[in-house]
């Protein structure tokens, strides 16, 4: 049978130095679902990849990445949120990936230091992301 991970809880990770921020990817017929991370400062070569997943809660994140193109990519995700994401640059904020990404809410965070916000392809549509101030 297909494994399933899910509630996952992690709070006050410092990491430096590692290839990627976060890696969150499940399955197209098993998403990995209700992971929730808070109070993490990442400085790595790449940033934040959510693949095939639901139910992703991600809070008070700092991120310093080598690569911000994407700094954060979403692909095939849904119930997405990012409540205070704060970055030291990014070419490329988000990019949204896949017919089946919706909900991707963006609250507190400040968008104005991204060359480009938003990407939308393979079948995303714009509205999947919402932008909260």
């Amino acid at each position: 049978a297909t494994p399933q991970f899910r509630d996952f809880y992690v709070d006050n990770v410092v990491c430096n130095g590692a290839e990627k921020a976060l890696q969150i990817r499940g399955l197209p017929e098993m998403n990995i679902k209700n992971i929730h991370l808070q109070n993490l400062v990442l400085k790595t070569n790449k940033g934040v990849e959510i693949t095939e997943a639901t139910g992703i809660s991600l809070k008070n994140i700092y991120l310093d990445c080598k690569d911000t193109n994407p700094l954060v990519s979403v692909k095939n995700s849904s119930k997405v949120a990012f409540d205070h994401l704060t970055y030291a640059r990014a070419q490329l904020l988000f990019s949204v990936d896949g017919k089946n990404s919706s909900d991707i809410k963006v609250i507190h965070t400040d968008l104005t230091k991204a060359a480009t916000q938003t990407a939308f392809g393979k079948g995303a549509d714009s509205h999947s992301l919402i932008i909260i101030k």
